[in-house]
């Protein structure tokens, strides 16, 4: 029989947190599931939303006709930086509108003192935040 306390192989970590999050995952991809297979003249204005958003993200044939069309203003942008003047601009403005830039913060615990709150800085990454990402 299986010991059902060691961590799965394809997972970092395990516990109970994780398996809540992969719950409410699972909820959540059910949910939108059904709203995307509804008919979008029955839903209300929040539903229609995700349903045009899940539409939107599925539509791979679009994404690939596309290409690069939808990222190219930002392209042009990093090509036309000069100096570090002009990247900390852009920086600043692409972690306005949403982006990640070459550095992240939070606030969390202190590791060794659960009482005190402590500004994190982190560097920035290129990967993806979970394997759901890209199963």
């Amino acid at each position: 029989m299986a010991r059902r306390d060691r961590d799965p192989s394809d997972r970092s970590s395990w516990g109970p947190f994780v398996q809540l999050a992969d719950v409410a995952e699972e909820q959540v991809r059910r949910i939108i599931e059904d709203i995307a297979s509804a008919d979008p003249a029955s839903l209300d204005d929040e539903a229609r939303k995700i349903h045009d958003l899940y539409a939107s993200f599925m539509d791979t044939e679009t994404i690939n006709h596309r290409g690069l069309r939808p990222v190219r203003p930002l392209i042009d942008a990093v090509a036309a930086l000069r100096d570090t003047r002009d990247l900390a601009a852009f920086l600043g403005e692409f972690e306005r509108i949403g982006g990640h830039g070459l550095f992240g913060s939070y606030i969390a615990t202190d590791n060794k003192d659960s009482d005190r709150y402590l500004f994190h800085l982190v560097q920035g990454g290129l990967g993806l935040p979970d394997e759901s990402y890209y199963r």
